[in-house]
């Protein structure tokens, strides 16, 4: 985090949470995201909030994106309906210093760490996942 400049021994740079809820997609997100308004329902249905709740489409699968967090550090939570009147949700978490909310150069050091992943890869291999999941 910005401000104390501490130095930490550990960084998570990828993880992905995947799970599958036994409600609709509007009482999935009312239920795992419990601080959206009143006003982004809408006759019982999530209506999109442009960079906060965004439609979103991937392989078979089309819902929402939710964000989750404060300057670059939370996550992205992605809500499919499926079938069977389930939702597919899948969290994947973003750290600050890799989320262009950090000055490059702060970024830069870290990267510089052997097996770090940018951005840019994390995005990669959780489409990846995404796109290969089975979901019967």
């Amino acid at each position: 985090m910005m401000g104390d400049e501490i130095k930490y021994d550990r960084l998570t740079d990828f993880e992905m949470k995947i799970q599958i809820i036994d409600k609709d997609l509007t009482e999935t997100v009312k239920t795992l995201s419990s601080y959206i308004p009143q006003e982004n329902f809408v006759n019982d249905k999530l209506v999109a909030s442009p960079g906060f709740i965004d439609p979103y489409t991937i392989a078979d699968f089309s819902g929402f994106a939710i964000y989750e967090g404060a300057e670059g550090c939370g996550q992205t939570t992605y809500y499919f309906p499926i079938a069977g009147n389930k939702t597919l949700v899948i969290a994947n978490a973003s750290i600050q210093v890799l989320s262009g909310a950090i000055v490059q150069e702060k970024a830069n050091e870290v990267l510089a760490v052997p097996g770090v992943i940018s951005r840019e890869k994390n995005k990669e291999i959780f489409e990846s996942i995404v796109r290969n999941l089975k979901i019967n």
